[in-house]
């Protein structure tokens, strides 16, 4: 059985014993929510992508059993814009999900080395701002949302993926991720204060909170520390509407930030009236 105290991700050889009945194909990546593998379903004649966790199968209970009902929540959703869950399961010391596999780029790669006009800027949040209002109708909240785990696909549309991911491994685990990787580390930028506040609700506006600051790192390629400045510091030529509504998603108290994403997007979409952002494609650099 895998060590699940392991800071190594599992070898291709042993996820394959593990799960059987995928071919495992490659490693993808490892953060500290999770490590990334390609693998193909036979049955399907399809690609995957499969997302795994170690637990400890004694100790973790309560999260595995989290983990399945939150999978089956995640299951359920349908959106062209989220990355679609096709299967989930646990094996020895470790949950996985088994999703869509999505040809493109994750939008933090590309933020680093080019740059977003408005338009696209607008087209990329309120893309992401459906994904969340499907989501959040179906009592899903993200909790995660961020450029790391947001794609533009191979069609220059936007693909959200890992919702429900903190809530679906348990908040336990998600802060003593949180603190083992730097590219884990990497994520608390994006999480609200009250996700650290074992006190607190939190609820959808979290999520809010997390895009605010998405929309920031969009429009300036870099992320706010402190007492930051608004955007158009960093961009002057930027629309100053932008700095407003940076300002309202980031307010520390949730009753202060917008209240559900279709007021968001509203408010985006007075940004670019003329063009809706589903028939907005976004170029791909190279493509």
């Amino acid at each position: 059985m895998i060590d699940p105290s392991s800071s190594q991700p599992p070898s291709i050889e042993e996820l394959q014993i593990l799960i059987p009945q995928l071919e495992i194909l490659s490693f993808i990546g490892h953060g500290g929510m999770g490590t990334f593998y390609k693998a193909r379903q036979p049955m399907m004649n399809r690609f995957a992508a499969i997302k795994i966790f170690l637990v400890d199968p004694v100790s973790d209970q309560a999260l595995i059993e989290g983990f399945k009902r939150e999978a089956r929540a995640m299951a359920g959703l349908n959106h062209s814009h989220i990355v679609k869950i096709y299967d989930f399961g646990e094996s020895g010391s470790i949950l996985f999900l088994v999703m869509e596999y999505v040809e493109g780029d994750i939008l933090e790669r590309l933020i680093d080395y080019r740059g977003f006009g408005l338009q696209e800027i607008v087209a990329v949040v309120t893309q992401v701002c459906d994904a969340l209002d499907h989501a959040h109708e179906r009592g899903v909240i993200h909790r995660d949302i961020r450029p790391g785990n947001t794609m533009l696909d191979d069609n220059g549309q936007i693909r959200v993926g890992d919702f429900g991911l903190a809530r679906l491994v348990g908040e336990e685990l998600f802060r003593r991720n949180l603190t083992h990787t730097n590219q884990a580390m990497g994520t608390m930028d994006y999480v609200a204060p009250e996700q650290y506040d074992s006190d607190a609700t939190v609820d959808h506006r979290a999520d809010i909170y997390s895009l605010g600051l998405m929309l920031y790192k969009l429009a300036t390629r870099t992320l706010p520390r402190g007492d930051f400045f608004p955007p158009t510091h960093y961009a002057p030529d930027l629309d100053p509407r932008v700095d407003e509504i940076v300002i309202r998603c980031m307010q520390r108290d949730p009753n202060n930030r917008y209240q559900t994403i279709r007021e968001l997007r509203a408010d985006l979409d007075q940004l670019r009236p003329q063009v809706s952002s589903n028939q907005q494609k976004l170029r791909i650099p190279g493509g």
